[in-house]
């Protein structure tokens, strides 16, 4: 110790000035107070199960991410990161439908950290009761079927849907529609099609906040072969001198399954005789087994036939 403070006296100073130097470089210049910026931090929703027990939820799409502004020393901000920083929104005031204002809470790894800035500060919250309602089923064809194949029934397997979400949305809707796409189809077909729901505007309303208990349903179609077919009426008897003119309508469309209507060709009439004075009936078709057609009655008509004296007569009074 003596030979220490026997030594040279600047040596003693210039010892002292690099001691004090490394010390200020060593805690201060190394671990400065510095400031840094930190995107996208996910921000969470307090007691939102809370919320929905009580038959609410959230309906407008909120900020869903906060930007900070932190400082602190280099040493605790090189660890902090948007994993480990906790942004979230307190629902807890949330008692019923309104629209709240409501402010992000921030939690730090580190108490030493400040918040310097924060964006946003507050985010809207839309708060809507949670209601349910029940619409009925409409089926709606589109597309061609092939070539001489008409649709004669679809039905679907639940004749209603229930639609659970937030009143707003569901007083919007007003019809459930499945859209059956028969493109092609010449055959009988049971097939899963999406519901979807319309509003007043007849515009499709779509939304995650929207529940449908049956998303789907099971559409059964029958499908039928039609043909056109004249009408024969051998079996209507008019009066001496009379002749049928006109039946209307005199060709049918036929219905039915497609190996039934290739054996037919015509259709006749049923037994119908005219009474003297008579020019006008109602007469019934006489139909095959397993075929349909709307029309069961056709109007026939009856005139006086001309006799070849007669044709002479015009021609001269036409001379």
């Amino acid at each position: 110790m003596k030979k220490f403070f026997a030594t040279d006296i600047s040596t003693k100073i210039l010892s002292l000035v690099i001691a004090i130097f490394l010390w200020v470089y060593l805690v201060v210049l190394l671990n400065p107070q510095i400031e840094t910026t930190i995107t996208n931090i996910p921000i969470t929703f307090k007691d939102q199960a809370n919320l929905s027990r009580n038959g609410f939820v959230i309906t407008n799409d909120t900020v869903n991410s906060v930007t900070l502004k932190l400082r602190g020393s280099r040493n605790m901000l090189s660890n902090v990161n948007k994993n480990n920083i906790s942004a979230y929104v307190d629902l807890s005031g949330c008692s019923g439908k309104n629209t709240y204002t409501l402010p992000v809470h921030i939690t730090l790894p580190h108490d030493e950290l400040s918040i310097v800035d924060k964006s946003p500060y507050n985010i809207s919250v839309e708060v809507d009761k949670v209601t349910t309602n029940k619409f009925g089923v409409e089926i709606v064809p589109d597309g061609e079927l092939k070539k001489d194949f008409v649709i004669d029934t679809l039905e679907s397997d639940i004749s209603e849907i229930s639609v659970k979400g937030p009143s707003e949305l569901i007083g919007n809707i007003k019809k459930s529609v499945v859209v059956v796409d028969v493109t092609g189809i010449d055959s009988d077909f049971a097939k899963d099609f999406d519901v979807m729901l319309y509003n007043g505007e007849n515009e499709i309303i779509v939304s995650h906040l929207i529940d449908i208990d049956s998303p789907q349903v099971t559409i059964s179609g029958t499908v039928l072969f039609q043909k056109s077919v004249p009408l024969t009426y051998d079996r209507v008897i008019v009066p001496d001198g009379y002749e049928i003119s006109e039946v209307s309508p005199a060709n049918i469309t036929l219905k039915g399954k497609r190996d039934v209507l290739t054996e037919v060709s015509e259709l006749p009439l049923k037994n119908y005789t005219f009474n003297t004075g008579v020019m006008q009936a109602e007469i019934e078709i006489q139909y095959p087994e397993n075929i349909k057609s709307n029309v069961q009655k056709v109007q026939v008509t009856i005139k006086e036939k001309i006799t070849e004296e007669q044709l002479k007569t015009d021609e001269e009074n036409n001379q």
